[in-house]
């Protein structure tokens, strides 16, 4: 590790990683407007507005019934030092009423909790078939609309 190096940088990589993975993007920001009949818009602005600090978008996004656990995975992924970038669906897997996607494009971090700053470290995939589990998304589609949930 380099002198003077944050040693909680990999750590919130971990955790950013670990909110997709739980749950699940061009970031081009949709100003709030999500095609929800569409799986693969609603992960990629799902993930924009968790990586991106948008938080109250992201609520419209995810199932009431998961609701509190996004709340608690948006204070986890500190806004201030994480970033997605030029995320975009890859793979769209749906199987009745639960779809899974694969998000292509990278997601960083810059420093630990708290909002410490250092080099970022950033997670880059351009494969539709990946099995990065922090570019992974789980909905559930109720009526025709799609949402974010976290399977048991």
């Amino acid at each position: 590790m380099a002198r003077g190096a944050d040693r909680r940088t990999p750590t919130v990589v971990c955790l950013a990683t670990a909110a997709l993975l739980v749950t699940g993007c061009d970031t081009g920001d949709t100003g709030g407007r999500v095609n929800h009949q569409d799986a693969g818009s609603v992960a990629v602005a799902y993930a924009d507005a968790l990586f991106n600090g948008k938080t109250e978008r992201g609520e419209r996004l995810v199932d009431p019934t998961a609701l509190r656990a996004y709340r608690v995975l948006a204070k986890v992924v500190v806004p201030a030092t994480t970033r997605a970038e030029h995320l975009r669906p890859g793979t769209v897997q749906v199987d009745g009423v639960k779809a899974k996607v694969t998000l292509l494009g990278t997601l960083c971090s810059a420093g630990g909790p708290g909002g410490a700053t250092g080099e970022p470290t950033c997670q880059t995939s351009d494969d539709p078939d990946s099995s990065v589990p922090g570019l992974q998304v789980n909905l559930v589609k109720e009526g025709r609309d799609w949402f974010v949930y976290y399977p048991s």
